[in-house]
């Protein structure tokens, strides 16, 4: 995934948030995370209360503003 969004330096939404401005993040499920892959410096909170994978950080993850529109991810069970 990482190395199709590298030449566009991409940002991809993982469906984690900051429900109430805490620095909190959480998955949209309401699940808490169980491994995180911050890249260096991350998260770095405030009002950037969205999370995504960033091509252009090797993948790793990064907090962002949630007002702008980014690809996503989607989970589903088989």
């Amino acid at each position: 995934l990482v190395a199709d969004l590298r030449p566009f330096d991409a940002k991809v939404w993982l469906g984690a948030r900051d429900e109430n401005g805490d620095d909190n993040l959480a998955w949209v499920t309401g699940e808490p995370f169980d491994e995180t892959f911050w890249g260096e410096g991350q998260p770095t909170g405030g009002r950037e209360d969205c999370v995504a994978i960033w091509a252009g950080m090797d993948g790793a993850w990064n907090d962002f503003f949630c007002d702008g529109q980014l690809r996503f991810i989607c989970e589903w069970e088989h």
